[in-house]
């Protein structure tokens, strides 16, 4: 909430950051590709109501190796398929990517209601992307 402008640059190196949060800025651009490799320690990540554009970079499924808690990128103008393969989220409690302009996701991004270790509490998409099997998944659709 301070109004930042521009975008993030790549090559930050904060390992030891546990808690990332630039949401509800103005910035822009694309989100960097090495954010996964370079915050080890995230538990908490927020990047929410900015206007980055772009697809959301498969190595953000590694941030801080698998043991992230809160997961936000909602809100943008972010496009592309969101990237599977959530195995690395153990811990997750909170991930938001509604708001976007995804295409598409697979289905086991669609059901992450409990995950393996741990247990997602909140989970938002918007429902045009999931493929929905049964009522159960999609009461509020």
């Amino acid at each position: 909430n301070n109004k930042l402008t521009r975008s993030i640059p790549s090559n930050l190196r904060w390992r030891n950051v546990t808690y990332f949060d630039l949401g509800s800025n103005q910035l822009t651009g694309t989100l960097p590709d090495d954010l996964g490799q370079t915050f080890s320690k995230l538990r908490h990540f927020f990047l929410d109501n900015n206007q980055f554009q772009g697809t959301l970079p498969e190595s953000y499924l590694t941030v801080g190796n698998g043991r992230m808690e809160q997961f936000a990128v909602n809100n943008n103008l972010l496009t592309g398929t969101v990237p599977s393969g959530h195995t690395q989220f153990n811990y997750l409690n909170l991930y938001r990517l509604d708001g976007n302009n995804f295409v598409s996701m697979s289905d086991t991004t669609c059901r992450l209601s409990v995950l393996v270790g741990g247990e997602n509490v909140e989970f938002r998409a918007d429902c045009d992307i999931c493929i929905c099997r049964d009522d159960l998944f999609c009461r509020e659709c």
